[in-house]
């Protein structure tokens, strides 16, 4: 999620600035709220946008409450001297974490091809505009 998120950010960014960035860190609320703050700005029908966010939203302060820094589930346990295990979930439902997790990668790959269509459409239209103005491509 982190990565996918940052990558929708980069793209984000470029469409929107020019540029290619995103913020370092592993929080997932704040990789999230960049990434809503960013794409919001590419959306026109603002109730579409709600319908859309509003039960991924849920699910990721769900994730984020178990994982605040996307590190739980990469490690065992935490950093430092005292090694405490890294979240305190006993048991995981696999079934319903798959279930959910692939509906998030569907929100994902969708943003994807969002981002990246709207990446082609700028590239294609700045194109454009430097022929008309006789820059060449």
């Amino acid at each position: 999620m982190e990565l996918s998120f940052k990558e929708l950010i980069c793209g984000l960014n470029y469409y929107l600035n020019q540029e290619y960035q995103f913020s370092d860190g592993h929080d997932l609320s704040k990789l999230w709220n960049e990434f809503v703050r960013l794409d919001k700005q590419t959306y026109k029908d603002e109730a579409l946008y709600e319908k859309l966010f509003e039960p991924v939203e849920k699910l990721m302060k769900e994730f984020n409450d178990i994982d605040p820094k996307s590190m739980a589930f990469r490690y065992p346990v935490g950093k430092g001297q005292e090694r405490k295990t890294s979240h305190n979930t006993k048991s995981l439902d696999l079934e319903n974490f798959r279930n959910v997790f692939n509906k998030l990668n569907n929100f994902i790959e969708m943003h994807d091809a969002h981002v990246y269509n709207l990446i082609d459409q700028k590239e294609e239209y700045d194109a454009i505009m430097r022929s008309d103005m006789g820059y060449g491509y």
